[in-house]
């Protein structure tokens, strides 16, 4: 029994002490690839609060879709790749053109030339995932206001 082999500690320092290990085993157990979530808080939280608690920030190597995207395309190519894009043509919407890979529907195979659909190419817009607002303000720039 690990009791009987530890000298006997007042009570107070037992719990810290097991407090630190469960921390430290807790550490050792999180993925160092996993982000974690900046806790909600709304006006200036108070000592104790849990939205003041400190948060751990681990910025990932390699971006992950997020939900209701589709996941990144494999660079890997299994089978022909006519285009070169990394997606097998058995599975490429666009086999003869190549995905450009800008983060927008990059698992389709197929390049987006106007990714927020403002009619303004990617190539000429200063925000391709914002769309214009066309106010009269800079309409010909792509960006929103």
């Amino acid at each position: 029994m690990l009791a009987a082999t530890m000298p006997s500690l007042p009570r107070d320092r037992t719990l810290r002490a097991a407090s630190v290990v469960i921390a430290l085993l807790t550490l050792g157990a999180c993925h160092p690839h996993e982000r974690s979530v900046e806790p909600a808080s709304e006006g200036n939280p108070t000592p104790g609060d849990a939205a003041a608690e400190p948060w751990l920030f681990i910025e990932n190597e390699e971006p992950q879709p997020t939900a209701g995207e589709p996941p990144p395309p494999s660079r890997r190519t299994e089978g022909p790749d006519g285009d070169g894009d990394g997606i097998p043509d058995q599975v490429d919407a666009c086999p003869a053109d190549p995905e450009d890979l800008d983060g927008f529907d990059d698992g389709d195979g197929c390049p987006e030339p106007d990714n927020d659909l403002d009619g303004i190419l990617d190539i000429d817009d200063q925000c391709p995932m914002e769309p214009e607002t066309f106010d009269g303000h800079h309409d010909e720039d792509g960006c929103p206001g």
